[in-house]
């Protein structure tokens, strides 16, 4: 069986801060500054706006718990979503983006409590979830986009003053393990011929071990077990390498087996 740590941080308040930062972020975007590409391959700063207003957005929809299946690829769903809207103008982007968010934050803020948060919700290739997790994953997906995306120095826009700290950085580590087995549990269990711990230093900080448990599949992940090999890193840049948005090499620090933590670290891929 797979043990996940229960969440560790407040993914109320990890929300709240997320959206607010691409809240101030939106309502300053200049008419250039929407066509800009994004660091998302594709993508325009307007076309990620609109996948965060999809995501804003979950609470507000009827929810169907078995409309995706784990066959289901989020990445190409996305897209699909974005596609819809790709001949929309930067006004509707924007007017869409904030009408949503107030009423999409309070509606996602409600799925942690009950009576909802033990409901269960599949999310496609990212895995089947409590409710309760969701607010912990889009604040993953509006730290993440707008971090790594749309800020420089990996995106377009010149926008200092942006906190990337516990309060954001701990529900979206949260998210990333709590999905970790559904995005690439396979590929990291086959990765691993003994165990091996990821320990992660700043903002959110947090030490994980890695070890071959009952399913061949599934990665059996603890904290505070030790292991022969380590690999480390901080927190701000494991959310860059471990979603492949810049690369793990100069990123890592590793003690004991390195060609143990090299096939692991190929095999690792949160999205």
């Amino acid at each position: 069986m797979t043990k996940h740590a229960p969440a560790r941080y407040d993914s109320v308040a990890g929300l709240r801060a997320s959206v607010g930062d691409v809240v101030a972020l939106v309502e300053t975007l200049t008419p250039d500054e929407w066509k800009l590409p994004s660091a998302c391959a594709g993508w325009r700063v307007q076309d990620l706006v609109v996948h965060l207003t999809q995501g804003i957005e979950f609470g507000l929809r009827e929810l169907n718990p078995d409309r995706l299946s784990l066959a289901d690829d989020i990445e190409q769903l996305n897209e699909i979503v974005v596609s819809a809207r790709r001949d929309w103008s930067s006004q509707q982007v924007r007017d869409a983006f904030l009408t949503s968010a107030g009423p999409g934050l309070e509606a996602l803020v409600d799925l942690v409590d009950p009576p909802r948060c033990d409901e269960e919700y599949s999310m496609g290739s990212a895995g089947r979830h409590r409710l309760a997790v969701i607010p912990a994953a889009v604040c993953f997906d509006f730290t993440v986009h707008l971090h790594y995306d749309l800020r420089q120095p990996r995106g377009p826009l010149a926008r200092p003053g942006y906190e990337l700290d516990a309060v954001r950085l701990g529900p979206t580590l949260d998210w990333m393990f709590a999905g970790l087995n559904a995005m690439s549990g396979p590929a990291v269990a086959h990765a691993l011929s003994a165990p091996i711990t990821l320990a992660l230093d700043g903002p959110g900080a947090r030490s994980i071990t890695f070890s071959v448990g009952s399913d061949p599949d599934r990665p059996v992940t603890q904290s505070g077990v030790a292991s022969a090999t380590v690999v480390s890193s901080t927190t701000r840049d494991f959310v860059g390498w471990s979603t492949r948005r810049r690369p793990w090499e100069g990123a890592v620090s590793i003690d004991g087996d390195a060609e143990h933590a090299y096939r692991f670290l190929r095999a690792l891929h949160i999205f």
